[in-house]
Order: C-alpha cells, then structure tokens, then sequence
C-alpha cells in the first residue's frame, strides 16, 4: 500500500508533505473574493464560489460542475459580457445571488462579549443585549460662567432665562431624561430683604415651545421645582435640582429652566452674580451648570 508523505496512522498529512505547487486551488473547492468585478470564462468542472460586485463573460462559459456566484452585498447579482457575444451552456448548476439573505442587525438575546472597537450604526441595534432599562446611552451638558445671564420675572409664568439650555435627542420613545440642575449663585435686582422667587425646569420638543415640567401641584405661582429665597442683600449660591422626565419623542429635546417672581413686581433674576456687579469685592460671580443624560427605559 502506498503513501503519500510519512507512514502510519499517527503521521498525518500536513501541509510539509505536498511541495509546493502540487496542490492547487482549482484543484479543490474553495471561496474567492476579487476586487471590483469577476472575470468569467472557459469550462467550470469543479466547485466553486465566487464574491464580487459584478461579474463579466470575457468567454464563452460551460459549467460541468457547480458555479456559485454571490455577493454580500443588498443587490442582485449582475452577469455582462465584454464587446463579444457569448454564451453560457453545459450540464452542472449555476446559482447566483447574495450570500446573506438574512442578516443580524438586533443583537437583542444574543450572548457573548463585544470589544473596545465595536460601535453602533444607524443599522445596527445594540438593543437589551448591552444597554438594559437603567443604563445611561447619552449625555449633554451646558455650563456657563458668564454675568450677562437674566430675565425679568413674572409672578403668574415661569420665564425661560435665555441660552442656559441644553438639547439632546432620544434614541427611543422609551427613553427617560434625567435633567440635573447647578445654579452656582443668582441675584433679584434690590439690596431688600425678603425678595423670593421660584424656577422649574422647560422643555422644549424639535421647534415647539417650551413648556413646564418638574413641578408640584396647585397653581401657576407656586408649582415650581424649586424656591429662590434672598434673605439678605448679597447674592446667593448652591441651588441643585433633578428631575426624571418621560419625553416619550425621537426628536431633539432642549431643557432650560424658567424663573418666576414671587413679589410680583417684575424683578429681574441675574445668574451667577450680583445685580450691582462691580461695585465691590464681594460682586464676584460662579458657575452654574445643566446636564442631561438619556437613560433606558
């Protein structure tokens, strides 16, 4: 009995024991990814695959064995011929259209564990398969140290103070907005005692307007989020608030807060300073912050 390489059963065939160019690819089946297009031509007796965006006859084309031509791409396969006219004939299969029919876009239910490089695309959803409900998918955040930040107030409306807004846009209808409020220190505009005021978060949907969220029960002029309450003539600081807000939207949502003014006397509400900035050491001014972060729902 003859042998090819070394004898006996605990000598396998390995790749040592063919020279090269003995073996060649045509001699078994294999799969094949040229660039661009696909020459064809000539008698296919084996089996064979081909990938590629286009295929073209260069000769007439006799398939005896299996000619499979795909691609991976969402298109049909397309077969042309050069300046000559030719034909395909013979007695094997050939099939031709794209490999992947189905293709896994939602990784929901699938285990496993995705690297540092992976990210996602307007066609693929990661899904419950890595963020479940509670996982944060995003955050914005505006922050601002700039004095020139007011708003005259109104006893009976929140009024939304200017640019101190931040906008962000949900991934999903399911998705909650948690809102986080840092006003550094504020100001009305008088030396008295006594002067208070209220704010709430705003929220405004793509080119809406804004409205009230986060606030309690009862009317307009109490059903706030929070209280400004200025006991003294100096500015004051660290007012902090959160609110969890159920948008139910996939279009951008922008957040701001709104100031109303309990004396009902139109006071203006000045951010991080003083009124009367500059007219003392003491008129120095701090930052205050909004961020937002889309949470799953």
């Amino acid at each position: 009995m003859a042998f090819l390489g070394r004898r006996g059963a605990l000598a396998p065939l390995t790749s040592a024991d063919i020279p090269a160019g003995i073996v060649e690819g045509t001699d078994v089946a294999f799969l094949e990814n040229a660039s661009g297009t696909q020459n064809l031509g000539g008698t296919y007796s084996t089996e064979r695959m081909y990938l590629n965006d286009s295929y073209t006859l260069t000769e007439d084309v006799n398939v005896t064995g299996h000619l499979a031509l795909g691609s991976i791409a969402d298109e049909d396969i397309v077969i042309t011929q050069d300046s000559t006219e030719r034909t395909i004939t013979g007695s094997g299969t050939l099939e031709a259209g794209e490999l992947l029919s189905s293709k896994q876009t939602d990784l929901t239910g699938m285990t496993g564990e995705l690297g540092s490089v992976v990210t996602g695309s307007p066609n693929l959803n990661l899904g419950n398969a890595i963020f479940p409900a509670g996982h944060t998918l995003q955050t914005k955040s505006y922050f601002t140290s700039s004095n020139a930040l007011t708003v005259v107030c109104s006893a009976n409306t929140f009024v939304t103070l200017g640019t101190f807004q931040i906008a962000i846009t949900p991934s999903s209808t399911s998705s909650k907005i948690l809102v986080m409020l840092h006003i550094g220190s504020y100001n009305f505009s008088s030396d008295n005692y006594g002067v208070a005021g209220a704010g709430v978060f705003k929220r405004k949907i793509a080119s809406g307007s804004f409205t009230d969220i986060g606030g309690g029960s009862g009317n307009t002029y109490f059903n706030a989020g929070w209280q400004f309450a200025q006991e003294s003539n100096t500015y004051y600081n660290g007012i902090d608030s959160h609110f969890l807000d159920s948008p139910n939207t996939e279009s951008e949502c922008t957040y701001g807060i709104g100031v109303a003014d309990h004396n009902n006397d139109g006071k203006t509400f000045y951010l991080n300073r003083k009124h009367n900035i500059g007219d003392s050491p003491s008129t120095a001014y701090f930052g205050s912050s909004i961020t937002v972060m889309e949470i799953k729902g």
